[in-house]
């Protein structure tokens, strides 16, 4: 899935790293034990809701099952901010390790676990054999992630939903499109498209965390590109991720 290159690149505008690598360093490395202890319990609370039901559903009245089903998603959606704040501080002091690597197994894997988490939904999706990009595999591995979870989140209410993933390049840019026919949201808020936890929507229509397109916006950033969406109400939402090609990035200096 993945190809590597001749030599090893970084994003022009990068550089060397700066003086507060370590700190940076520091900084994911509390992160991560941060989010291992946030985990344990969680993973206490999930699994004995779990066994709870498994047990004694049967004799739970109404009320109390809708407690459990509460406890339960509340339970995925810690989990789900867990990881992607987790996410989003391993992405600062990345420097990203470029090749050209082919992103349709990835996205195509990403579709096959969302049918079968949702075999009852009727999605058409779009996908070319290949889409071949420079970038860094396990950050776009996690920006294709949200994109493909959010694409499929937001055309669940259509009965036939439409999700197209295309790439193009031209001279000096490949852009990578995620395109669906789902809600949308009005352009006017378009601002507030890359604000930590902002939600166009209500929770109990949509789950989600409202960091999704940050991590993606940090994850285009740090290879150098920059990132656009196009939305409008009941008609869908077009995401873009330009990112430089391989010829417009300079080889790193050899230790």
């Amino acid at each position: 899935m993945t190809e590597g290159v001749s030599r090893r690149v970084v994003p022009r505008d990068l550089g060397a790293m700066p003086p507060q690598a370590d700190a940076a360093a520091g900084q994911e490395a509390f992160s991560r034990t941060l989010a291992h202890n946030l985990k344990g319990p969680l993973n206490s609370i999930v699994s004995m809701s779990g066994l709870l039901r498994a047990k004694a559903a049967h004799r739970l009245e109404p009320a109390e099952l809708r407690c459990l089903d509460l406890i339960e998603r509340s339970s995925r959606e810690m989990a789900s901010l867990i990881n992607d704040l987790l996410t989003l501080s391993r992405i600062g002091p990345t420097v990203p390790d470029l090749a050209m690597v082919d992103l349709a197994p990835m996205v195509h894997a990403e579709f096959e676990q969302l049918r079968t988490l949702h075999p009852r939904r009727h999605v058409v999706i779009s996908l070319p054999e290949a889409l071949p990009m420079f970038c860094d595999a396990a950050l776009m591995h996690a920006a294709i992630q949200s994109l493909v979870s959010n694409a499929w989140k937001f055309t669940a209410s259509r009965d036939t939903a439409r999700i197209t993933v295309a790439l193009t390049n031209s001279e000096h840019v490949s852009t990578l499109t995620v395109q669906d026919n789902g809600v949308g949201f009005p352009a006017s808020r378009l601002g507030e498209v890359f604000e930590p936890f902002q939600r166009f929507h209500a929770p109990g229509d949509f789950p989600g965390n409202g960091l999704g397109l940050v991590v993606c916006q940090r994850i285009v950033q740090r290879h150098g590109g920059r990132m656009s969406i196009h939305s409008s109400p009941g008609h869908g939402t077009e995401v873009e991720l330009h990112l430089p090609r391989a010829h417009d990035r300079p080889a790193a200096p050899t230790p």
